[in-house]
């Protein structure tokens, strides 16, 4: 349809959760391709919060974060990392952290010895080190895409990377 870009930017973020519930996450990536970071924003908001049985909170579904990383690659990484980076960041910390754990080297090195958890984390995780963080992947489902993105970013956007990772590191620290 070679209206569909002007038509997907006019559309509300609801009726785009509407289209893309109807052909599928999966068959969704020219929506994606054509929407605006705002809208692609709100989608994840409509989308990704859903309560785990009726009438139970509403949480964040991780995996179904990650299948949609997987349909933003699809329009190409440095296109999908455009799009990212201009969404909240306090939004990419939380979502970052469901799943990966990041860790700075440094931290690691002083404390691995102490607490014998931490190394049966370092030792059952996939892994990805990049400058001075360690992300331990939470799950295998989506962990190639995940890290394709972060090194895209890491290459066009190295200074906003650090510091989604340096509040993911501190997030953590905190729980």
């Amino acid at each position: 349809d070679p209206l569909l870009p002007e038509r997907v930017r006019n559309t509300s973020a609801a009726e785009l959760v509407l289209w893309i519930n109807e052909i599928g996450l999966e068959d969704s990536g020219e929506i994606i391709a054509f929407a605006n970071s705002k809208q692609i924003e709100a989608i994840f908001e409509e989308d990704l919060w859903k309560p785990n049985k009726a009438g139970a909170d509403e949480k964040f579904d991780a995996d179904r974060f990650g299948i949609w990383l997987e349909i933003l690659s699809e329009i190409g990484f440095d296109k999908a990392v455009e799009k990212i980076i201009e969404m909240d960041e306090d939004f990419l910390v939380m979502a970052f952290s469901t799943l990966v754990w990041v860790a700075e080297t440094n931290w690691l090195d002083e404390n691995c010895e102490a607490n014998p958890q931490i190394e049966k984390i370092i030792e059952s995780r996939l892994t990805f080190e990049i400058d001075n963080y360690i992300l331990f992947g939470k799950t295998e489902q989506s962990w190639d895409v995940f890290i394709s993105l972060i090194a895209a970013m890491d290459a066009h956007y190295h200074s906003f990377l650090y510091g989604i990772l340096d509040k993911c590191f501190n997030f953590l620290a905190q729980e």
